[in-house]
């Protein structure tokens, strides 16, 4: 016990930064666990879902979207999601998030608030369903 404390006296800082890494990890965890996402599947996960009625939201750009998307993806812009009414899809159905830039918590507040609770985010995006050497859909 002494040898932890004497570790913690000469080694403070490197003590400080470990505990605000902990903390940092154990907060995106909790918020991710709030914020009502299952989990961040692959593509082979997704194929599963799609192949049992998911629903794909794809919140890439217009341009990004028409260069290539999954088939049957709703592109929603991520500054417009909040006037598209959710009561035309089935609460019961898995959702899945596309997203290539910083994930948007504010369509996963409004998805929990129209009654969604299976919700997934595909992994590194559109990218590791390129990856994967799976079809994209081009307009």
């Amino acid at each position: 016990m002494q040898n932890i404390i004497n570790f913690f006296y000469h080694h403070t800082f490197i003590c400080l930064i470990w505990l605000m890494i902990l903390f940092i990890l154990v907060y995106i965890q909790y918020w991710f666990y709030t914020i009502g996402i299952t989990k961040e599947i692959n593509c082979y996960e997704a194929i599963t879902l799609i192949n049992n009625n998911s629903i794909v939201i794809d919140l890439r750009s217009n341009v990004e979207y028409g260069n290539g998307h999954i088939i049957n993806s709703i592109n929603i812009s991520s500054h417009n999601f909040k006037n598209i009414v959710f009561t035309n899809m089935n609460s019961n159905q898995s959702v899945i998030i596309i997203s290539n830039k910083f994930f948007s918590r504010n369509l996963v507040d409004e998805l929990n608030k129209a009654g969604f609770k299976k919700i997934y985010l595909l992994k590194s995006g559109i990218s590791s369903w390129n990856e994967c050497g799976l079809p994209l859909i081009k307009k």
